[in-house]
Protein backbone atom coordinates (compact mmCIF):
# COMPACT_ATOMS: atom_id res chain seq x y z
CA UNK A 1 0.00 0.00 0.00
CA UNK A 2 1.41 3.37 -1.02
CA UNK A 3 1.18 6.18 1.52
CA UNK A 4 0.30 9.59 0.20
CA UNK A 5 0.27 12.93 2.06
CA UNK A 6 -2.65 15.27 1.27
CA UNK A 7 -2.96 18.90 2.29
CA UNK A 8 -6.12 20.63 3.43
CA UNK A 9 -5.93 24.20 2.17
CA UNK A 10 -7.70 27.16 3.77
CA UNK A 11 -7.25 30.64 2.33
CA UNK A 12 -4.13 29.56 0.44
CA UNK A 13 -2.42 28.12 3.54
CA UNK A 14 -1.90 24.47 4.50
CA UNK A 15 -4.23 23.96 7.45
CA UNK A 16 -3.76 20.22 7.87
CA UNK A 17 -1.80 17.34 6.35
CA UNK A 18 -3.00 13.76 6.45
CA UNK A 19 -1.51 10.48 5.31
CA UNK A 20 -3.74 8.13 3.34
CA UNK A 21 -3.34 4.80 1.59
CA UNK A 22 -4.79 3.81 -1.76
CA UNK A 23 -8.33 4.62 -0.61
CA UNK A 24 -8.61 8.40 -0.30
CA UNK A 25 -11.61 9.42 1.83
CA UNK A 26 -14.27 11.25 -0.16
CA UNK A 27 -13.94 14.32 2.09
CA UNK A 28 -10.24 14.62 1.10
CA UNK A 29 -10.62 13.73 -2.57
CA UNK A 30 -9.92 17.28 -3.79
CA UNK A 31 -6.92 17.91 -1.57
CA UNK A 32 -3.57 18.31 -3.36
CA UNK A 33 -0.67 15.97 -2.70
CA UNK A 34 1.42 17.67 0.00
CA UNK A 35 4.86 16.28 -0.78
CA UNK A 36 7.08 17.76 1.95
CA UNK A 37 4.67 20.61 2.75
CA UNK A 38 3.62 21.10 6.36
CA UNK A 39 1.01 23.11 8.23
CA UNK A 40 1.57 26.82 7.62
CA UNK A 41 3.04 26.51 4.12
CA UNK A 42 1.46 28.56 1.32
CA UNK A 43 -0.31 26.99 -1.67
CA UNK A 44 -0.65 29.00 -4.87
CA UNK A 45 -2.83 26.43 -6.63
CA UNK A 46 0.12 24.61 -8.17
CA UNK A 47 3.13 24.75 -5.84
CA UNK A 48 3.67 24.71 -2.08
CA UNK A 49 5.92 27.40 -0.62
CA UNK A 50 7.65 27.14 2.76
CA UNK A 51 7.24 30.14 5.05
CA UNK A 52 10.06 32.66 4.98
CA UNK A 53 12.52 32.30 7.85
CA UNK A 54 11.62 34.51 10.79
CA UNK A 55 14.18 36.83 12.34
CA UNK A 56 13.85 36.06 16.08
CA UNK A 57 14.64 39.63 17.15
CA UNK A 58 12.12 41.10 14.69
CA UNK A 59 9.51 38.60 15.91
CA UNK A 60 10.17 39.57 19.52
CA UNK A 61 10.01 43.30 18.72
CA UNK A 62 6.69 42.86 16.89
CA UNK A 63 5.36 40.77 19.78
CA UNK A 64 6.36 43.46 22.30
CA UNK A 65 4.23 46.00 20.41
CA UNK A 66 1.09 44.07 21.31
CA UNK A 67 1.75 43.09 24.93
CA UNK A 68 0.07 44.83 27.85
CA UNK A 69 -0.20 43.68 31.46
CA UNK A 70 -3.12 44.65 33.66
CA UNK A 71 -2.29 45.98 37.11
CA UNK A 72 -3.26 42.58 38.55
CA UNK A 73 -1.03 40.68 36.09
CA UNK A 74 1.86 43.06 36.79
CA UNK A 75 1.53 42.61 40.57
CA UNK A 76 1.20 38.85 40.20
CA UNK A 77 4.33 38.76 38.03
CA UNK A 78 6.37 40.87 40.45
CA UNK A 79 5.26 38.56 43.25
CA UNK A 80 6.15 35.45 41.22
CA UNK A 81 9.72 36.64 40.63
CA UNK A 82 10.17 37.61 44.27
CA UNK A 83 10.15 41.40 43.99
CA UNK A 84 6.88 41.87 45.88
CA UNK A 85 5.53 39.92 48.82
CA UNK A 86 1.91 38.79 48.79
CA UNK A 87 0.86 41.73 50.99
CA UNK A 88 2.79 44.21 48.84
CA UNK A 89 1.20 42.82 45.66
CA UNK A 90 -2.26 43.14 47.24
CA UNK A 91 -1.55 46.75 48.26
CA UNK A 92 -0.39 47.51 44.72
CA UNK A 93 -3.53 46.16 43.06
CA UNK A 94 -5.69 48.12 45.53
CA UNK A 95 -3.93 51.36 44.53
CA UNK A 96 -2.64 51.80 48.08
CA UNK A 97 0.65 53.64 48.62
CA UNK A 98 3.35 52.07 46.49
CA UNK A 99 5.17 49.13 48.06
CA UNK A 100 8.73 49.75 49.20
CA UNK A 101 10.42 47.72 46.41
CA UNK A 102 8.70 49.91 43.81
CA UNK A 103 9.51 53.18 45.60
CA UNK A 104 13.10 51.97 45.99
CA UNK A 105 13.25 51.31 42.27
CA UNK A 106 11.84 54.75 41.47
CA UNK A 107 14.49 56.32 43.72
CA UNK A 108 17.23 54.72 41.56
CA UNK A 109 15.94 56.30 38.36
CA UNK A 110 17.45 59.50 36.98
CA UNK A 111 15.81 62.50 38.65
CA UNK A 112 13.98 63.59 35.49
CA UNK A 113 12.09 60.26 35.31
CA UNK A 114 11.09 59.84 38.96
CA UNK A 115 7.88 61.91 39.05
CA UNK A 116 6.51 60.31 35.87
CA UNK A 117 7.46 56.84 37.11
CA UNK A 118 5.67 57.49 40.40
CA UNK A 119 2.54 58.68 38.56
CA UNK A 120 2.64 55.65 36.27
CA UNK A 121 3.19 53.12 39.03
CA UNK A 122 0.61 54.65 41.32
CA UNK A 123 -2.18 55.25 38.84
CA UNK A 124 -1.80 53.05 35.79
CA UNK A 125 -4.29 50.26 35.17
CA UNK A 126 -2.29 48.84 32.27
CA UNK A 127 1.43 48.47 31.67
CA UNK A 128 2.41 48.20 27.96
CA UNK A 129 5.62 46.27 27.22
CA UNK A 130 6.81 49.08 24.95
CA UNK A 131 6.76 51.68 27.73
CA UNK A 132 10.26 53.22 28.03
CA UNK A 133 10.17 52.68 31.79
CA UNK A 134 10.95 48.98 31.24
CA UNK A 135 14.40 49.86 29.92
CA UNK A 136 15.07 51.92 33.02
CA UNK A 137 13.79 49.14 35.27
CA UNK A 138 15.93 46.52 33.56
CA UNK A 139 19.03 48.67 33.96
CA UNK A 140 18.78 48.39 37.77
CA UNK A 141 20.68 45.67 39.58
CA UNK A 142 18.37 43.15 41.22
CA UNK A 143 15.52 43.83 38.82
CA UNK A 144 14.67 41.63 35.84
CA UNK A 145 16.62 41.65 32.60
CA UNK A 146 14.73 42.52 29.39
CA UNK A 147 14.36 38.82 28.56
CA UNK A 148 12.90 38.18 32.03
CA UNK A 149 10.40 41.02 31.55
CA UNK A 150 9.39 39.43 28.25
CA UNK A 151 8.64 36.19 30.11
CA UNK A 152 6.60 38.19 32.61
CA UNK A 153 4.56 39.44 29.64
CA UNK A 154 4.10 35.91 28.28
CA UNK A 155 7.00 35.41 25.84
CA UNK A 156 7.80 31.73 25.30
CA UNK A 157 11.15 30.77 23.77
Amino acid sequence: MAVMRLAEIRDGIVFNVIEVGDDVPAWAAGWPEAGEAMRGWAWDGAIFHAPAPVDPEAARAAWRETRVLSRLEFARGLKAIGILTHDQAMAFIRYEPLPEPITALIATLPEEYRADAEFEMQGARDFPRTHPMWGLICANEGWPENSDVDVLFGWIE
